[in-house]
């Protein structure tokens, strides 16, 4: 909801519609993967699978920055709710409720989900990421992810 309503006021702001500096290059690189460019002329540098994502996200919500960054915006959320469900299983309810509510409010992935930048995308990874090594984690059978003893 609140990524909606910074959706809604950003969404006419002149820096939202045109992305400028490394937002620009994400979209120029998009731009050439969807017109057949796929590996390009160049060597890949700042974080080349962002530009692969967009690209297949593009495909879903056709070649615009509005639909990307909402499409983006969505995944944000599913990290705050990745979160809380984090906090729920090792802290419980309580915990899990106030977890998931600041992840919501919290300013800097507002902010960067309504980029074309990876920051957001990152942190749903991550947490994923978490979520999987901690499910893992805690089953009897596998108390040691990373070494046996």
């Amino acid at each position: 909801m609140i990524r909606i309503v910074y959706f809604l006021q950003a969404k006419d702001n002149a820096l939202f519609l045109a992305p400028v500096l490394d937002a620009s290059f994400y979209f120029d690189w998009v731009r050439q993967i969807t017109g057949g460019s796929i590996l390009g002329r160049e060597a890949f540098f700042m974080n080349p699978g962002y530009p692969y994502f967009l690209a297949l996200l593009s495909i879903i919500v056709g070649m615009s920055v509005s639909g990307l960054i909402i499409a983006q915006m969505s995944l944000s959320s599913i990290t705050c709710v990745l979160v809380a469900k984090i906090t729920g299983n090792i802290f419980g309810r309580s915990a899990m409720l106030v977890a998931g509510i600041l992840m919501a409010l919290y300013g800097y992935d507002i902010f960067y989900s309504g980029t074309l930048l990876t920051a957001s995308v990152i942190n749903l990874i991550n947490v994923i990421i978490l979520l999987l090594l901690l499910n893992d984690r805690m089953k009897p059978e596998k108390r040691y992810i990373l070494i046996k003893p």
